[in-house]
């Protein structure tokens, strides 16, 4: 019997590694840099597009003082990517402690 699970793309799991790297690092500048011009994002808060959503990340890298993130890699194909994360931080108007869990699909193209 064949198996039809898709294979990994070591290239696309390289850049989601790398994009979940900067984050934890706090690094946005990396991160805004691995999007196409074109891309759109898409969650509960923000629905963006281009270079806004570099700005998206720049903007929550440098307010996220105690941010802690922690990712899985669940996938990576020619074409889509799936990453399971957690981000640990004080929500600073409340100074409540947030666990968020997070599912992220990705629509990979140009590497």
């Amino acid at each position: 019997m064949k198996s039809h699970a898709p294979t990994t793309d070591e290239t696309n799991k390289k850049t989601l590694e790398t994009f979940y790297t900067a984050f934890q690092k706090r690094d946005g500048e990396t991160m805004a840099k691995l999007y196409t011009p074109t891309a759109q994002f898409e969650d509960a808060v923000f629905k963006l597009e281009g270079p806004k959503i570099g700005a998206m990340w720049r903007m929550l890298c440098q307010s996220g003082k105690d941010l802690k993130i922690s990712y899985s890699v669940l996938s990576a194909t020619k074409d889509t990517g799936k990453v399971q994360w957690i981000a640990e931080y004080t929500f600073a108007a409340t100074g409540r402690k947030v666990i968020n869990h997070i599912s992220a699909t990705f629509e990979m193209k140009e590497g």
